[in-house]
């Protein structure tokens, strides 16, 4: 029985054991599927890459290798070797973070347990649980977030490293990659940043003043960086200028006592002794901050290129737009540009200048534009909807917010206030625009300032409670009257300034290969922010700037000649009469109508040559791509209620999209030059090691396309290009507004060089106040800066002839006596061979400019030589508008010499030899005597 009783129990043992057993290989099973799906998330790591991806700083060069700039200035990183680091640094980073590092594989739960009991014991933290090497994953593999996926992800990470890397090559990326504030990451950007020496140059006490930083850097940078006018006294150490605003750099006191700790850690750790640490401890630290030179340019520059620069890494690496970003900023990349440094010196100085030119224009509200204001002075457009608000009304000198009684209300938890100036944009509450002239009366705006509001405390457009921990922490600053509110200025987040409208924008671009040479993304050159609004790539609808380069090129590629024969008078379309001119030209041929973007011409081109032609033109000028929506151009096909298959868009400009003045520029630069596709700013981009990852090639040369040469002539009659002329520089020029005289482009070029500019306010429902001297005279300016005074060549065998400028026939006598002539290239075969019939002479008084009458004296009759219209157009069809030339013949007769001035005339002449016959006869009778 005893035996049968233990048998059985060690047979209940067994099974027990076995489903134990069975339980702990079920749960390691779950765990291993659990820990696999977990890992299954992680990207492919390279830990070979690992030294090579470390975040360095890019920089950008000019055309001549000279500095333009970093991509990111607010953040510094340089990358060096383990080799450079001194001893005593690396003893200080491992005394703090790592103590074991040399001794583990890259998990250490001994240095974890030691770290609690140090920090305990110490009530302060002096050193870390995570190793080196798990900081440097988590640096660079992993987020920041608190779970245990993370924690798992971490350490499989970290033994991987420790498996395919040696120590020196982790602790090199690890002091490289570290943030230690001021902008710095590693060692010696931090380096230079404090002291302006390098890392191998750090002294015992720098050393562990830097070791200090890494557990918070925003709390232990032992320097930090304030505005000058926010400086309550603080000692300054050194005072930095970043855009033109001022930074005062500051001692932060808890570094010194964070480098104590350090200290007392190497100690501990052996690397010093405790004597040694108390004497490091009481050496001063002498901070000596990188100065860092300002750009010689203005910053859009460098925009512009660091954005082009990530499109063409995104394109050849296959990389999306925020990888490509993120290797353009930190990836210790050289972009070569081809940005001409005195060419751009010059566009900036140019542009320091844009204020003082734009208070000498037109005053219709303010210098240069054109807007209304209601009874409150609120901007308001023609329907009356409020574009800007007032600034001076709202804010007082500190930035301060004034709202009148009955814009309030004062209620038990805080107040209610009047939500009219606030609007919701994101998930943020913003102010709405604002407005307000300068000293100078120029036109400044703000827009979409920030506020410390949330959201949510806008209840509806009507109110916006101020409430909570918001209302506590500023009602003390909150001021109330019985005649208004003040709320304090920290509630708002305002510029120093606003922005100077009208905006402008400018390129120059060499027509030889298309590069960039000097651009202006704005006319706020010295704005400190990056990536800003920049104006060359924002839409806007041309006008009559892009005319020349849809119907009248389309005309040219048809088979009109520069003589064709057009009448500027109106035209129905869709039922109405087209265009909405102020006055018709009449009969004038197609190259004068291109000089002066006649609309009446363009649209009768269209009418008679359809829309292909125009498409295919703006196709191979870059604007065009088809049934696609990064081109110009919105087929119906896109959108059938809104597109640009009309007369509004065609022929007059005005597109629904608009275009921006990069690509137009560059479609004048292809008709200027064809070597020339896109515009570019990236000449070549080398990686750390000066490898080239990228380099524009040599343009291939086009076909010729004739007509271009036929346009550049007529376009090089333009009031522009005479202008320019007249400044000593062949250039063929337009420039043009659209319908609602918004935005003003000229564009055009010399022989070597192609110029875009713009001129707008920020909103398009504000107008310009049309100008057009100053306007001229900036864009005369513009093209100064290269001084190509190279004249432009005709193809050899075009031939020139001398033709009526109204009937593109060959010139008579009759026609170059009514000064009605000009000389235009034709392609060979292809001038007029009949004379013009359409002139004639009549006898005309010189004094009155009429008809000679028979009563007009002999000496003042000449001949008048006139055009004579061809019959067709009747004015009574187009609401009576006549054209210029529809009354040019005269018709009525001399009203000088009428009879009865000749009745006078003879008599008086009578009197005359009566007076004469008397005062002959006492002649005689005295000479009797």
């Amino acid at each position: 029985m005893g035996i049968k009783h233990t048998l059985r129990r060690k047979k209940t043992w067994q099974m027990l054991l076995a489903a134990i057993l069975f339980l702990l290989v079920l749960l390691a099973g779950i765990a291993a599927i659990w820990i696999v799906s977990i890992l299954k998330d992680l990207p492919p790591v390279d830990f070979d890459d690992l030294t090579t991806s470390i975040p360095q700083t890019s920089y950008i060069l000019d055309a001549e290798g000279n500095p333009i700039d970093e991509v990111d200035p607010s953040v510094f990183s340089e990358n060096i070797s383990i080799d450079q680091v001194p001893d005593h640094v690396k003893e200080a980073f491992l005394a703090v973070e790592d103590r074991s590092f040399y001794k583990h594989h890259g998990l250490d739960f001994r240095q974890l347990g030691a770290s609690i009991l140090t920090n305990a014991k110490s009530g302060a933290i002096e050193r870390g649980g995570s190793t080196i090497t798990q900081q440097l994953v988590k640096n660079v593999y992993l987020s920041s977030e608190q779970s245990l996926d993370r924690k798992i992800k971490e350490a499989y990470l970290t033994l991987g490293m420790e498996e395919k890397l040696g120590k020196d090559a982790i602790l090199e990326a690890y002091l490289n990659r570290v943030d230690l504030g001021l902008g710095s990451q590693g060692i010696e950007a931090a380096s230079n940043a404090y002291f302006s020496k390098h890392a191998k140059d750090l002294t015992v006490e720098e050393g562990a003043l830097l070791a200090g930083i890494v557990k918070s850097p925003a709390s232990y940078q032992p320097i930090k960086r304030i505005p000058t006018e926010e400086n309550d006294g603080a000692d300054v150490i050194a005072t930095q200028t970043i855009g033109d605003r001022s930074y005062d750099l500051v001692e932060n006191p808890r570094a010194e006592e964070r480098k104590k700790v350090v200290l007392r850690a190497m100690a501990q750790a052996g690397y010093i002794t405790a004597e040694e640490a108390e004497s490091y401890a009481q050496i001063p630290i002498s901070f000596m901050p990188k100065e860092n030179p300002p750009s010689p340019y203005s910053s859009y520059v460098a925009d512009v290129i660091s954005d082009e620069a990530a499109h063409i890494l995104a394109k050849i690496s296959h990389m999306d737009k925020q990888a490509a970003e993120k290797q353009v900023r930190e990836g210790g990349l050289t972009i070569h540009s081809t940005i001409v440094g005195d060419f751009q010196k010059k566009m900036d100085a140019l542009y320091d200048t844009y204020p003082a030119l734009i208070a000498r224009g037109k005053n219709r509200g303010a210098n240069f534009v054109d807007f209304n204001t209601d009874e409150n002075d609120r901007m308001i457009d023609e329907e009356g909807h409020v574009l800007y608000y007032p600034y001076d009304a709202l804010f007082d000198e500190k930035g301060k917010m004034h709202l009148p009684a009955g814009a309030f209300t004062k209620t038990d938890g805080g107040l209610e206030i009047d939500g009219e100036y606030f609007t919701e944009s994101n998930g943020n509450l913003l102010l709405k625009n604002l407005y307000y002239l300068d000293e100078n009366g120029n036109l400044r705006t703000v827009a979409g300032a920030g506020t410390l509001f949330q959201a949510g405390d806008l209840k509806n457009p009507d109110t916006l409670l101020l409430q909570g921990e918001l209302y506590e922490a500023y009602k003390d600053a909150i001021e109330i009257t019985e005649e208004e509110l003040v709320l304090p200025a920290d509630l708002f987040l305002l510029p120093e300034k606003g922005s100077l409208q009208p905006q402008s924008a400018a390129i120059i671009a060499d027509n030889t290969t298309g590069a960039v040479v000097a651009l202006a993304g704005g006319n706020d050159l010295k704005d400190p922010a990056r990536l800003r609004y920049n104006h060359l790539t924002s839409k806007r609808q041309p006008g009559t700037a892009i005319v020349p380069l849809t119907t009248y090129l389309a005309a040219l590629s048809e088979g009109d000649t520069l003589a064709t024969s057009y009448d500027d008078t109106p035209m129905h379309v869709d039922g109405f009469l087209w265009p909405n001119a102020d006055s018709f030209y009449g009969y004038d041929v197609l190259a004068d109508g291109a000089a002066n973007t006649r609309l009446a011409i363009s649209g009768k081109i269209l009418e008679r040559y359809g829309f292909d032609p125009v498409l295919k033109n703006l196709n191979r000028l870059g604007l065009y791509k088809g049934e696609r929506r990064d081109d110009a151009v919105k087929t119906p096909r896109e959108n059938a209620k809104r597109h640009d298959m009309t007369y509004d868009a065609m022929a007059a400009g005005n597109f629904v999209d608009g275009m921006n003045l990069m690509a137009l520029t560059n479609s004048y630069a292809r008709i200027a030059s064809p070597s020339v596709s896109d515009n570019y700013t990236v000449q070549k981009i080398t990686d750390r090691k000066g490898r080239v990852l990228y380099e524009h090639g040599k343009t291939a040369a086009k076909d010729i396309h004739r007509e271009d040469a036929l346009l550049r002539y007529a376009l090089g009659r333009s009031p522009l290009a005479e202008n320019l002329r007249a400044s000593g520089y062949d250039a063929f020029a337009v420039s043009g507004t659209n319908k609602y005289r918004a935005d003003y482009f000229a564009l055009g070029a010399t022989p070597r060089y192609t110029y875009g500019l713009w001129m707008g306010n920020d909103l398009q429902k504000i107008a310009l106040a049309g100008d057009r001297s100053l306007t001229e005279s900036l864009y005369a300016s513009l093209v100064a800066i290269p001084g190509d005074g190279t004249p432009w060549e005709l193809p050899a065998d075009f031939e020139m002839h001398e033709v009526s400028d109204k009937t593109g026939l060959l010139a008579t006598t009759y026609a170059r006596r009514a000064r009605s002539t000009v000389t235009l290239p034709f392609l060979p075969n292809t001038a007029p061979t009949k004379e013009t019939q359409n002139y004639t002479r009549k006898l005309i008084c010189s004094v009155s400019g009429q008809l000679a009458s028979t009563y007009c004296p002999y000496e003042t009759i000449t001949y008048g030589y006139y055009f004579v219209r061809p019959k067709g157009y009747d004015p009574k069809a187009f609401d009576g508008i006549l054209p210029k030339d529809y009354y040019t013949l005269p018709s009525n007769y001399c009203q000088v010499h009428t009879k009865e001035w000749y009745d006078q005339e003879t008599q008086k002449a009578n009197e005359d030899e009566q007076d004469q016959d008397n005062d002959n006869d006492q002649n005689r009778d005295t000479h009797r005597r």
